[in-house]
């Protein structure tokens, strides 16, 4: 009778089928891991842009409805209730509520500094408006100021501030829209000392990369972040004849 002799894998064989499996399964998970990276980087620009869109939003609402209101500074010169600077903004407008029936309150956006506690920020100020206050801007969001003022019966509260985006290595500008005596429309990085608000407020935030200093002007982190441009109401609506 004839043997026949049982088939099988030689040990040598067994092995490299073991290191080609191992090897196989490490390029699975490694482009597994990519993808899910991939995915992650995605939905976190995703979120991202979603938070900028909600910031632009609310700041186009909230410096729309600037108001001009005239007040006095301090030197008895009369003024809109806007003062614009090429890095941050001091207006006075409605509530948070945005409602026109309520109080105003007076509103600062600017940048603040890096601290120990928490990097450069986006930030808002608030602090309450009162009609027969004269406007000393320099102070105008001084707690020891409005302190000061309280203490008078102005029932002016302590000026509070609001976070609305930590931003790192940032830079921050404004430009205003208006038109001269010929009708003709002009742009200025600044709005100092005047009786009327400008047309137009075109906010720029960008973000840099801190590790490399020496190409920041090259290298913004916020390139979804297009110019902010507001139209103020007053003029969209034509509440003012003047």
């Amino acid at each position: 009778m004839k043997r026949i002799d049982a088939a099988g894998f030689t040990l040598v064989e067994l092995m490299i089928a073991l290191v080609l499996t191992g090897m196989i399964m490490l390029l699975l998970f490694g482009s597994l891991r990519v993808s899910s990276r991939g995915w992650d980087a995605a939905e976190q620009r995703q979120q991202q842009i979603s938070e900028q869109y909600q910031l632009q939003q609310f700041l186009r609402r909230l410096i729309g409805q600037a108001r001009g209101e005239r007040i006095r500074d301090i030197d008895g010169v009369i003024q809109v209730t806007f003062r614009g600077e090429p890095d941050q903004l001091v207006f006075a407008a409605p509530q948070f509520s945005m409602s026109s029936e309520g109080g105003l309150l007076w509103y600062r956006l600017y940048l603040s500094e890096a601290t120990d506690e928490r990097p450069q920020a986006l930030m808002l100020q608030t602090r309450t408006f009162a009609e027969q206050e004269g406007v000393d801007w320099l102070s105008l969001f001084d707690p020891d100021f409005v302190t000061r003022l309280d203490d008078e019966d102005k029932g002016i509260q302590p000026p509070e501030e609001h976070l609305l985006r930590i931003t790192g290595d940032a830079s921050l500008s404004f430009k205003y829209s208006f038109f001269d005596s010929d009708g003709s429309e002009e742009e200025s990085d600044q709005w100092l000392d005047e009786t009327r608000l400008p047309t137009l407020v075109e906010l720029t935030l960008e973000e840099f990369d801190s590790e490399h200093e020496e190409e920041q002007a090259e290298t913004p982190l916020l390139s979804s972040w297009q110019p902010l441009s507001v139209a103020l109401q007053e003029y969209n609506y034509a509440v003012r004849t003047d």
